[in-house]
């Protein structure tokens, strides 16, 4: 499958018109449970399991619109850091690399004074 941006026109209408589909079905189940639940006396556990399968489509829903968006942010174009971007990120990349090795060293010093010491006891309370 081509990526969203890289689709023709119809292609994306047709992927769109799909997860739409999807959406107005979850919004009917809804509905349907709403209504079971306010025309019938249910048990506790009927009830349970309908607000559980509310909450299941609230967060299928929610996943759809996320996929749709992001789909939407895919076909704008990216374009390439500038060189003074690039060499900021750098020097992030590098200012971690050096915290990441200052914290391999203290990890080392201890686990070796560990090892030579022994177990360090714990102040007693």
């Amino acid at each position: 499958m081509p990526l969203f941006r890289e689709m023709s026109d119809d292609e994306k209408f047709r992927v769109l018109s799909e997860l739409d589909v999807k959406l107005t079905a979850i919004m009917e189940a809804r509905v349907k449970l709403r209504d079971r639940r306010n025309v019938a006396i249910l048990s506790s556990d009927e009830d349970f399991e309908i607000e559980t399968q509310l909450l299941r489509l609230d967060q299928n829903a929610s996943d759809i619109v996320g996929f749709k968006e992001a789909l939407a942010a895919s076909t704008r174009s990216l374009k390439p850091p500038s060189v003074e971007q690039l060499d900021e990120m750098r020097r992030r990349v590098q200012r971690i690399r050096e915290i990441n090795a200052k914290n391999e060293t203290a990890s080392g010093i201890m686990k070796t004074a560990t090892e030579v010491i022994g177990k360090i006891p714990k102040k007693p309370t």
